[in-house]
């Protein structure tokens, strides 16, 4: 018999409903793997209420006061992913709660803190995503708090060490929002630091080279906001390096052949375009973003509710719109500059969240190049 089955006979027996959560709890991972955004938050919900019934039981059992916390935690993200930012926060919330009684009641617990860290981390995604930067910005120095702690006991936890690197990488995020390019460049000066060994120590932690990206890709675009695009191209070319070698290595992750990799080429684009010293140079340099836009916009429908995908994607059909107008087909900048309106439009309406703050720019520089293009026309 089914676990569902098991419990229809014994509706109230602890064990049998742990049973079935269970089961229902790998539904939802198998959805959530697949993509299947709304069949996993559905599951997850089952799961939930499945967890509150063992609470409701034994609101002093540890064990189900933990599976409880993770459906929470399980449900929450689904509902980030699906762009209900402030659902999500309400479900983190709930964990956030039992794991922090639980990381108190056994500080000497790794695991616990663990999954301290890791709430906090989620709540300042989801505040990020509410526009809330500050609200952002604490979640994330106490997580880091806690790896300090975790690693001052465990200096060979590589996994604290690592989500470290990324804590960094997700503050200087915050600060290039508030606009504070130094403060965003000493965390990543930092956190470059903090990669290196782990890369040379696990090189086929393929996580790690990753991150190293996306820390050389920040890098990149901070000090093309302190306006010094010789640094940028450095950075810029690093991270290209490192995105082309895991597209190499499996071709088949998308994550890396569009939001990486194509973050890192339209910043490389960017920081030469910053280097040109004239007009004909800055052509020259913006000459790639074409056939990245048209290798991104086959990318798009892969990842439907990833608004990373559609920001790169919109990105590099803006510097197309710019070189083909550069080049005075007009007609084709136009369109180009429509494309990405239109992606960035459509992740738009993919959930109640609003854009973030640099796709929405994005999105105000494409409009005004078509209001600009049609005013010129005239």
């Amino acid at each position: 018999k089914s676990p569902a089955e098991r419990l229809a006979r014994q509706p109230d027996d602890p064990q049998r409903i742990f049973d079935h959560a269970q089961s229902v709890y790998w539904l939802g991972d198998i959805a959530q793997r697949r993509g299947q955004l709304e069949e996993a938050q559905a599951q997850f919900q089952t799961y939930k209420q499945l967890a509150d019934r063992l609470v409701a039981l034994d609101s002093t059992h540890d064990a189900w006061r933990a599976e409880a916390a993770y459906a929470d935690y399980d449900l929450g993200v689904v509902l980030l992913g699906r762009h209900h930012a402030d659902q999500a926060v309400a479900a983190f919330s709930g964990a956030l709660q039992i794991m922090q009684a639980r990381a108190l009641a056994a500080p000497q617990d790794r695991d616990r803190q663990w999954d301290l860290a890791q709430i906090h981390a989620w709540i300042a995604d989801t505040e990020l995503a509410r526009g809330r930067l500050d609200a952002a910005m604490d979640h994330r120095l106490t997580e880091r708090a806690i790896y300090d702690a975790m690693l001052a006991l465990h200096p060979a936890d590589a996994a604290a060490a690592s989500s470290h690197v990324v804590n960094r990488l997700k503050v200087a995020a915050i600060l290039m929002a508030q606009r504070q390019p130094a403060a965003a460049l000493r965390e990543l000066t930092q956190a470059a630091s903090e990669i290196e060994p782990l890369m040379t120590a696990q090189p086929d932690v393929v996580d790690n080279r990753e991150e190293a990206s996306k820390i050389d890709i920040l890098l990149a675009r901070a000090r093309l906001a302190q306006h010094d695009p010789d640094a940028a191209s450095a950075a810029a070319g690093q991270a290209v390096s490192l995105a082309e070698a895991l597209v190499g290595k499996d071709p088949t992750v998308v994550d890396w052949q569009g939001p990486l990799l194509g973050s890192a080429r339209i910043v490389a684009i960017q920081a030469a375009a910053d280097q040109a010293r004239d007009a004909d140079a800055r052509r020259l340099a913006l000459q790639p973003a074409v056939g990245e836009a048209a290798r991104l916009s086959g990318l798009v429908q892969a990842l439907p509710h990833d608004r990373d995908m559609a920001h790169a994607a919109a990105e590099a059909d803006l510097l197309a719109g710019d070189d083909l107008n550069a080049a005075s087909r007009v007609d084709q900048a136009r369109a180009a500059w429509t494309a990405g309106v239109q992606i960035l439009r459509r992740a738009q309406a993919d959930g109640p969240d609003p854009l973030d703050a640099d796709s929405q720019a994005v999105m105000v520089k494409a409009e005004a190049r078509l209001a600009s293009s049609n005013t010129s026309r005239r």
